[in-house]
Order: structure tokens, then sequence, then C-alpha cells
């Protein structure tokens, strides 16, 4: 079960089991949540502030991409 360890600059991060994950929304005009499993140091720099939380989504986001996923794209 995932349990939810912050809520803040408009990203929710959450653990299960030693996993991280980050719930963000990836929609312009409407709300599309996207919910990503993260590192536990992405994790930790992404509860520093608003700024490394972008960084993070931004390096999480151009991984999807690499991978041949639509990081903009609801996947909830």
């Amino acid at each position: 079960m995932l349990t939810k360890i912050y809520d803040q600059h408009g990203i929710e991060i959450f653990e299960e089991e030693s996993r991280f994950f980050v719930r963000y929304d990836v929609g312009a005009h409407m709300v599309m949540p996207r919910l990503d499993e993260i590192s536990q140091k992405e994790a930790d720099l992404a509860m520093t502030g608003p700024i490394a939380a972008e960084r993070v989504l931004f390096s999480l986001q151009r991984r999807l991409q690499a991978a041949g996923v639509d990081p903009y794209r609801t996947n909830i």
C-alpha cells in the first residue's frame, strides 16, 4: 500500500516497501495525474523544495521519453 510521505508544490511522494513514487499533474489545460517510480535519492531531493522538485520531474520525463513512454499522458 502506498504511504504518502510528502504533499507540497504540486507533487505527492509515496513510499511502498522501500520504493518511491511521485504523483504529479502532466496536463496543460486540464488535470491529468501521472504516477511514476523514482529513486530514494530523487525523492529526497524533490522534497527539498519546488526548484529541486521541478528538476527531478524534468529528469524523470526525459528518462520516460528515452524509454519510449509519453510522459505527458496520464497512467493512472
